[in-house]
């Protein structure tokens, strides 16, 4: 019989989403745990309250400057021993895009996307860009006089 872990269990606590729709969020940290050496955050849509999607940031040699640049998104900067405080209740804008995976389809954080580090983007910065909500959407340029046609 698996034993289970009943740590950190609130059953008023939204179920995982099943989002299928990849885009721009403004998150929330929900939950984090150490984890294979480095952190694993549950992040949440701060709109709806559902869970976008869940990332790992790994301290390994290779992956260690990834942390970084997504801990100093979150304000983290200079936090050299994080505890799972650290991280949650901490805001950013995530990039998502779907992935397969056993199967199924779900959310991932995407980091390659353009203008974002390695798929996040502190809260200040985003909200220069876009209106918080559930898919945000990117507000357009404002066009100067000097560069209409007439």
């Amino acid at each position: 019989m698996p034993h289970i872990d009943w740590d950190g269990f609130d059953p008023n606590e939204a179920p995982v989403s099943n989002v299928t729709k990849p885009g721009v969020y403004l998150a929330e940290v929900a939950r984090a745990e150490e984890r294979h050496g480095g952190w694993s955050l549950r992040l949440k849509d701060m709109e709806s309250g559902r869970v976008l999607c869940f990332d790992l940031l790994t301290f390994s040699e290779k992956a260690v400057g990834i942390a970084r640049k997504k801990m100093a998104c979150l304000g983290m900067r200079g936090i050299s021993d994080p505890e799972a405080r650290d991280f949650e209740g901490r805001r950013v804008w995530i990039k998502t895009k779907l992935e397969t995976y056993e199967g199924s389809e779900r959310a991932k954080v995407d980091i390659y996307a353009d203008g974002f580090y390695c798929g996040y983007l502190s809260e200040e910065e985003g909200n220069a860009k876009w209106k918080p909500g559930a898919v945000a959407k990117p507000v357009p340029a404002k066009v100067s006089d000097s560069e209409t046609p007439f």
